[in-house]
């Protein structure tokens, strides 16, 4: 697979920049050349496709987030210390005919990219990202971990592939063990009971939003990692969880869910972690928005990820 040849490049004014040298932002420091790509050690795929949640009869506009967030987080202040991160753009994937065929793609890319020791952080799009992301990530990595911070579990059966499938899929092909998986703020509202039971009999580590208000979100995080037992972690954020008041711009908005600061938690402290791979970023619905909150939530999920690697 020829990365290159199967992603767009991104305009140059995407790299924001204030052309001061007192006032760095992520813009100025992310590469994008293609020459650039092999000494790079963390590298950005945007996924242009909301197919998966069109067919989940959700609300459509995803595919215009991997933009949308690169706008908001190419703005932000660069840390001193990330200076010890070599980031780097692919660019967003060229979508095929079909979802199954640029799943196909997605999956080769991702691959790619983990073979050639690198770790990735994959902006949605529809949150049927995860399974050629981790079906890569499993073909890499034999023994893993995969945490889906997520209102829905997203184990649907259904005929065709869709958003909310990703998770069956994977338990399904034995991509992973069952007790590898961590579903972290489910809300029983949006989940039937039938799916319930389904992750319940399948012994998935399942912590909905109650049980996250009971404990906090510090606790459960440090009791989730503290027993992970293996060294490549994969974590996919799903901006639905997050109470609409704070994220609007969803494929499926909630008044009730996570907030800003729990989101901004789980992403710092995963990201200082350091065993996390693949992070990503699902769901961010920019047509839904209001005053790009949900946008500039996802561009700082990215932003404090990054600053928990590099120990602050």
């Amino acid at each position: 697979m020829n990365i290159f040849k199967a992603t767009t490049r991104l305009p140059i004014d995407i790299f924001y920049t204030r052309h001061d040298p007192n006032d760095i932002r992520m813009g100025d420091i992310v590469k994008h050349k293609k020459k650039e790509y092999d000494t790079s050690e963390i590298v950005i795929l945007g996924i242009t496709q909301d197919t998966g949640v069109k067919r989940n009869k959700g609300r459509i506009g995803a595919r215009y987030a991997p933009i949308a967030v690169r706008q908001e987080f190419y703005k932000l202040a660069a840390a001193e210390t990330f200076e010890n991160l070599s980031l780097y753009d692919l660019g967003n994937l060229k979508n095929a005919q079909t979802l199954e065929s640029t799943h196909s793609r997605q999956m080769k890319i991702v691959e790619q990219v983990l073979r050639d020791d690198k770790k990735l952080i994959v902006i949605g799009g529809g949150h049927d990202i995860t399974y050629p992301d981790f079906k890569a990530f499993s073909s890499v990595f034999r023994t893993c971990a995969l945490l889906n911070i997520d209102t829905h579990l997203d184990v649907r059966e259904s005929k065709q592939r869709n958003s909310g499938t990703s998770y069956r899929m994977i338990l399904d092909e034995k991509l992973l063990r069952p007790e590898y998986l961590y579903q972290i703020g489910i809300q029983p509202f949006a989940n039937s009971s039938a799916y319930m039971k389904y992750v319940t009999d399948q012994k998935v580590n399942v912590y909905t939003l109650d049980v996250i208000r009971q404990r906090g979100v510090e606790t459960i995080h440090k009791e989730i990692f503290g027993g992970i037992e293996c060294d490549e972690i994969f974590v996919s954020f799903d901006m639905d969880v997050v109470r609409s008041a704070d994220a609007p711009g969803v494929s499926a908005s909630y008044p009730k869910g996570l907030s800003v600061e729990e989101m901004i938690y789980l992403a710092h402290y995963t990201g200082r972690d350091g065993r996390a791979r693949i992070m990503e970023v699902a769901e961010v619905n920019p047509k839904h928005d209001v005053e790009n909150r949900t946008c500039k939530l996802g561009a700082l999920l990215i932003w404090e990820y990054l600053y928990g690697m590099v120990g602050v």
